[in-house]
């Protein structure tokens, strides 16, 4: 089922970034998220250039896992940035 935020047209959906941004509390969670996603790309990268410079199979699984980290991080912080602005869209009713 989709919810408020999902329903939205791409305007609205960028009308309520912007509100949401100039609020306290939308500016820390916004810079939150943000950097979750920048350390998901960053484990992505290094997991690729230990599988490229891997010598033995512990490397090969230390590198599985920090893919699976890196992809946990950046869905988080997706879902976690939809329910903010879900929260946000419905409080601002």
């Amino acid at each position: 089922m989709k919810n408020k935020y999902q329903r939205m047209s791409k305007e609205e959906k960028k009308k309520l970034i912007i509100e949401y941004k100039n609020t306290e509390k939308g500016k820390y969670m916004m810079q939150k998220l943000r950097n979750l996603i920048i350390i998901g790309v960053i484990s992505y990268f290094y997991a690729i250039y230990l599988i490229l410079s891997s010598k033995n199979i512990w490397n090969y699984i230390s590198a599985g896992m920090l893919l699976v980290a890196g992809c946990i991080f950046i869905v988080a912080s997706v879902k976690l940035k939809n329910k903010n602005l879900n929260k946000f869209a419905i409080k601002k009713k």
